[in-house]
């Protein structure tokens, strides 16, 4: 199997790319043109190709490491090559079903010198990337937003609110918002989960970090940023296998750019307390929601956020959430009826930590708070358990709001019949060689053991 970037095309502010690959990788990719557009600040014309090249690449490398499959470029950054050896050893330690053969073939390897004093900051709207400007803001980073997968290109509205809080602190605080708009994650997602058994998303667990930090590349060329940080997602008690990792994050690098998976020493809940007491306007643009373009006050992790703003005194209706006397109480019948959906548990850790951080006397009575929180004092959420239809009900529900929205823009169509279609062909093949097996053993045609 074979996977080759033929062509990589700078024009005004944006790079496009061509690619050749082999049947075998065909069934996993939806296209073999993509693109990266970036801001006006951004000139790629002046970039060298083995830094322009660096998105890509990001994208391609762990699907031909899942394959097995050799991955061709004319030129690439010196440092990235070897900060991809790194992070390819973190991702099949972690999924033994990728393949250990395949190589990454460079016919030109650049050592470019740049990176300097500035930083830049991935800036998603969400609670880790407030955190981390708030940590940070001394510095002035360029906010970098990326239109990509979360949310996806046909997500105007999710992408509006993203801008918004973006262009609201670069007016306030006179720091630079770059956005980039790609389509670097138009792959087949769905049957690279089918054919590797992850519980979650290929991008979720595997491209998320290397993906976002090596669209940045071209940006700190343009503007000489020599650091880059992504905001935690999980704190230390809880790391797992996932595509934003410190094992992952923190050995991406590129000339001279060092990248930091910032704040990991800080759980949820301490977050919101941080902000709080250091800039507690931050909040008030919160955008935590991945179902709705707004925050819809239904959803775990918004009800999540509702209680932790809560806790902190923070009233969330200021904070962009619809929420109202019932909705805390409507939550803790939802926990104990076991219909609040923990994909997995992980988020059961984040309630326990809240608990953890309850003071003796609970003080704030933000929408009828202090008897949610005194119930939820002493609540064993050892004893927790999910309704197994309820489960099912909520990935069902899910995934109809994502793909029925997703239909409505016409944007990935395609990548759900090409699902569909391959998902079907490996069914259809397992069925077949069971099939062989059972009539070899009938007529007593069985190999000899090697």
């Amino acid at each position: 199997m074979n996977i080759r970037v033929v062509d990589v095309s700078a024009k005004g502010n944006g790079v496009s790319y061509s690619l050749a690959y082999s049947g075998a990788v065909k069934k996993y990719l939806l296209g073999d043109t993509f693109f990266v557009q970036y801001d006006g600040h951004v000139e790629t014309a002046n970039i060298h190709q083995s830094v322009l090249v660096i998105p890509v690449v990001s994208m391609l490398a762990p699907v031909a490491w899942a394959l097995g499959s050799d991955l061709e470029v004319d030129a690439l950054d010196e440092t990235y090559l070897s900060s991809l050896e790194k992070v390819r050893k973190v991702l099949t330690t972690w999924y033994p079903r990728f393949s250990n053969s395949g190589a990454l073939n460079v016919r030109s390897v650049v050592r470019n010198q740049f990176g300097g004093n500035r930083a830049g900051l991935l800036f998603s709207g969400g609670l880790d990337a407030f955190t981390s400007y708030t940590r940070h803001r001394n510095e002035k980073p360029d906010l970098i937003s990326v239109w990509c997968h979360d949310p996806e290109l046909h997500e105007e509205g999710k992408w509006a609110h993203v801008m918004a809080a973006a262009r609201w602190l670069s007016e306030r605080d006179g720091v630079t918002s770059l956005p980039i708009k790609s389509n670097l994650t138009d792959i087949n997602d769905r049957l690279l989960n089918h054919v590797f058994g992850l519980s979650g998303s290929w991008y979720g667990q595997v491209a998320q970090g290397l993906l976002l930090l090596s669209l940045c590349a071209p940006i700190t060329a343009a503007r000489d940023i020599g650091r880059v940080r992504i905001g935690s997602g999980s704190p230390q008690h809880r790391l797992h296998p996932w595509g934003s990792h410190p094992s992952i994050d923190n050995n991406v690098s590129w000339a001279g750019v060092v990248v930091t998976h910032d704040a990991i020493e800080m759980s949820r809940q301490q977050k919101i307390g941080y902000v709080r007491a250091a800039d507690r306007d931050c909040l008030t643009r919160l955008k935590v929601c991945h179902i709705y373009p707004l925050n819809c006050a239904k959803c775990e992790k918004c009800l999540r956020t509702i209680a932790g703003l809560c806790m902190e005194g923070v009233d969330p209706r200021d904070c962009g959430f619809n929420a109202d006397d019932k909705t805390l109480n409507n939550t803790r019948r939802s926990i104990l009826a076991g219909k609040m959906p923990t994909h997995g548990g992980g988020e059961l850790v984040e309630w326990e930590d809240m608990q953890r951080h309850l003071p003796e006397a609970i003080v704030p009575d933000v929408i009828g708070s202090r008897e949610f929180f005194t119930w939820l004092k002493s609540y064993d959420f050892s004893q927790h358990r999910l309704r197994r239809w309820r489960r099912y009900r909520w990935v069902y529900w899910l995934g109809f709001l994502r793909f029925s929205h997703s239909i409505r823009s016409g944007r990935v169509t395609r990548q759900h019949l090409k699902y569909l279609h391959h998902a079907a062909l490996c069914r259809l093949h397992l069925v077949l060689h069971h099939g062989r097996r059972i009539i070899a053993d009938k007529l007593g045609f069985r190999r000899p053991a090697p």
